[in-house]
Formats: structure tokens, sequence, C-alpha cells
């Protein structure tokens, strides 16, 4: 059964939100999430995974209503992403919400999309193929100046 929203209710405020949060695949031994969000870094740690990735959804769309409400172009909004990292991981990462090296992340990402697009165009195993389209669906939205 279908069932109408209307454009200017909070639940579909909060479905457009959903769209704009992408999940990585989880990590062995994963219990807590670093959350990018409009080049700032977050790391939320709960005690498990499910507990730190409900808290990372809820930061995602509070930052994310946030930053809608100031005068930003909507058509350039960021997208956040929830990363799940070992325990490990989150005590060597920074809990401040700072900044992060911006151009070493677009340049880690460029690498990626371009050596997945490289993996799907010339690699005859259709297993390996499959996990490159399956990195960039998770990696989400690619602007179109990066496609080649």
């Amino acid at each position: 059964m279908n069932r109408f929203v209307s454009f200017d209710s909070a639940e579909y405020r909060r479905m457009q939100r959903d769209r704009r949060i992408h999940d990585m695949p989880s990590v062995p031994g994963a219990v807590a999430v670093h959350l990018v969000f409009n080049a700032r870094g977050y790391e939320l740690s709960h005690g498990s995974l499910k507990k730190s990735m409900a808290e990372a959804r809820k930061l995602a769309h509070r930052l994310i209503e946030e930053y809608d409400g100031t005068d930003s172009n909507p058509g350039l909004a960021p997208h956040a992403t929830l990363s799940p990292i070992t325990a490990q991981q989150a005590r060597v990462a920074s809990n401040d919400g700072g900044t992060f090296d911006v151009e070493q992340f677009e340049a880690t990402r460029e690498f990626i999309v371009q050596a997945c697009y490289r993996e799907i165009r010339d690699c005859d195993d259709p297993e390996v193929r499959m996990q490159a389209a399956h990195l960039l669906q998770c990696i989400g939205y690619i602007p179109p100046r990066r496609m080649q």
C-alpha cells in the first residue's frame, strides 16, 4: 500500500536527509563510527556498532538539518558518510569535529573511483567487477566533473 507524504511535512524532510546519508561497508570488529560531513570528521563510540550507528545517524540528521537551515544552495548540499571503525581506530582518531585534510581526502577518493572504473572496464573476473561497482555505490554521489 502506498502512502502519500506531503512535500512540506517533517517526514518528507527526514526522507530527504536519509538520502544524503551513505553507509560504508562494515569492517570486522567494528564498534564505532566515523562520520564525515561538510569537511568535518566525528567519531562516535557507544560500546557496540548498532548503538554507535544509531547515534551517528541522529548526529548526521542534525548536522544536515542545521546545514539546510542556512542560506546554502540545496543542490550543492554535502552528503554524510558513516564508516564503521574498530575500537583501536576510534582511539587514534580525534573526536573534536575538527577539519581534516580535504585535498588528501579528495585525492584518495579520486584514486578509489578511478581504480574502480578501471576494474569494471578492464577486469575479466565478474566477481571483481561487482565488488568494484559495489564500492562505487557505497562511495555515493560522484560529482559530474569527476566522471570521465
